[in-house]
């Protein structure tokens, strides 16, 4: 398996068969900088994984009714934490993420997303209260694919998320 570090952009071929783990932490010898790999294999055949992080029951639910019909394994989480202990021990495909969580908000959320995760994740926030040009600076500045405002439609939402997971 050929790796590449994200922090130093040095690339590491891995021995076939050595490693069993669906997820490995790997270190690099060069930078020294500590980050995990997902083997490309494990991905073969498997529907798109969305995670939806909103601090709502309501709007939780309301997401998962919204992309339970474009055949995807959906996760939900009521706060950011909950969400970073998910993202432990599971490779999501797209992050729905609530920006005004309780504890850690949703914009350090994606920051340590972003910082710890180099598999590519794609980000979709949303929020009810928001100044929309501090908003929209900051998340693109820490990554955020799209931002959506909670008064959003159905159909708005699929046609940011659809593009996305690679869906038509």
């Amino acid at each position: 398996m050929l790796i590449r570090c994200p922090n130093c952009k040095t690339s590491y071929r891995l021995p076939k068969g050595k490693y069993q783990s669906p997820r490995l932490g790997i270190t690099c010898p060069s930078c020294r900088h500590r980050f995990c790999v997902q083997p490309a294999s494990s991905d073969a055949g498997r529907k798109p994984l969305v995670l939806v992080v909103d601090d709502s029951p309501y709007f939780r639910e309301l997401l998962c009714d919204l992309l339970g019909p474009l055949n995807v394994s959906l996760l939900a989480a009521a706060s950011a934490e909950e969400a970073l202990e998910i993202l432990r021990k599971r490779r999501i495909d797209l992050l729905v993420a609530d920006l005004n969580l309780p504890g850690h908000d949703g914009f350090e959320l994606i920051r340590v997303l972003r910082s710890r995760y180099p598999y590519p994740l794609k980000i979709v926030a949303i929020s009810g209260m928001y100044q929309k040009d501090r908003a929209d600076e900051r998340l693109r500045t820490l990554g955020a694919d799209a931002f959506l405002p909670k008064s959003f439609s159905p159909a708005e939402f699929l046609a940011r998320v659809k593009p996305l997971l690679n869906l038509s």
